[in-house]
């Protein structure tokens, strides 16, 4: 259901919301590394 009103959104929100998720995504990865150690 959220893909769909992601998808519907405005080019702009698209652009923030890829922002965002490029500065969660390193932080998601350290916490992955400090599980599998």
């Amino acid at each position: 259901m959220m893909r769909s009103n992601i998808a519907a959104m405005p080019r702009v929100n698209r652009h923030e919301i890829d922002a965002e998720l490029a500065g969660v995504e390193p932080r998601i990865l350290e916490l992955l590394g400090e599980v599998t150690e």
